[in-house]
């Protein structure tokens, strides 16, 4: 079986149009358009996620999750605006959760904190990374102060 890494990642190429993949998982639940819209975005989604939690099998377990539930959740797809955003945000919370879950260190480093590393800067997912990226580098900080006993 091939792993994320192996897929050619080419999100860019003219005839791919993930609205359409959508509306085709949505409405005929077509299998073709759902290993389409895995094939080229699950390589994307995986580099996002390993930003975050750091570890590969981790990433990859992620991710299909977040495959996993699309397809679950298919016949709800077609009120989603911009599916693309959303793949993101739903492989972020489940990367989150993740962490949570594993009571992980949020360790970054400075240079994971750049808004446009994979999405641009005008997207809305980047503002709320910026944010939560924020949010953990704080909490960082905090932690000596927080167990500290007086």
């Amino acid at each position: 079986m091939a792993t994320f890494t192996d897929r050619k990642i080419d999100c860019l190429l003219p005839h791919f149009h993930i609205s359409e993949l959508q509306h085709r998982i949505a409405t005929a639940d077509d299998q073709a358009a759902y290993t389409e819209l895995f094939n080229r975005m699950a390589p994307l989604l995986l580099k996002f996620v390993k930003a975050i939690v750091r570890q590969n099998e981790a990433a990859e377990e992620i991710v299909s999750d977040v495959f996993v539930r699309i397809w679950e959740k298919r016949k709800t797809l077609d009120h989603i605006q911009n599916f693309k955003l959303y793949l993101y945000v739903s492989a972020r919370n489940q990367a989150v959760n993740y962490l949570r879950s594993k009571n992980h260190q949020y360790v970054m480093r400075v240079d994971a904190l750049e808004p446009g590393l994979y999405l641009p800067a005008e997207d809305p997912l980047a503002v709320n990374d910026r944010v939560l990226m924020t949010l953990m580098a704080c909490r960082q900080l905090a932690a000596p102060f927080c167990n500290a006993k007086y």
